[in-house]
């Protein structure tokens, strides 16, 4: 996974594909952003909802991984929105050490309708095929923590293309429970 994101990452995407290397399959997506500083902090100290679209699950990725060495986390969400099940392999044993955690609540949703029927059912989380409601989404969580006791705001950090962002946007816009937290 590369980001072009200066002159280095601009350099090699582009010998790669002005050099017509065929060995090497790339797909381009982003750019995304860079989490805040205190943001392992906010994971594990304020209710939290992170929302992934496709490969920008990385934006995440490493931040997870260092707070699934903590023995206790505030209630953080996750969700993530995939074509297919096989491109999250990779991530899986973290999400499972986080799973193995009171208060990790993580939910996929596959969109790519060839997989529908090949999902394997010993997949380890909870998924939905389609797209996310997130209207009902955010609904269901504000109900899970409406007896928080730390008056704290639900944290809510996505990264991923613009069309998702604009409708999680919308519908926070109005809600004075969620903070879309800009990054």
């Amino acid at each position: 996974h590369i980001k072009a994101r200066g002159d280095w990452t601009n350099k090699i995407i582009n010998h790669i594909y002005y050099n017509n290397i065929k060995k090497i399959k790339i797909k381009i997506d982003g750019p995304y952003h860079h989490l805040p500083k205190n943001f392992n902090k906010t994971l594990i100290t304020e209710p939290t909802l992170l929302i992934a679209s496709g490969i920008a699950i990385t934006t995440f990725s490493y931040n997870l991984q260092k707070i699934s060495n903590e023995k206790e986390i505030f209630k953080l969400y996750l969700i993530i929105i995939l074509k297919n099940p096989n491109e999250i392999a990779w991530f899986l044993p973290i999400l499972k050490l986080l799973f193995d955690k009171n208060n990790f609540y993580v939910l996929f949703y596959f969109t790519e309708k060839q997989y529908y029927d090949k999902l394997e059912l010993d997949f380890p989380f909870n998924y939905n095929l389609g797209r996310p409601n997130f209207k009902n989404i955010l609904d269901d969580i504000f109900i899970h923590n409406v007896f928080n006791t730390t008056d704290s705001l639900i944290n809510i950090f996505y990264s991923g293309n613009n069309v998702i962002l604009k409708d999680i946007r919308n519908i926070t816009k109005n809600n004075k429970t969620f903070k879309l937290q800009n990054f």
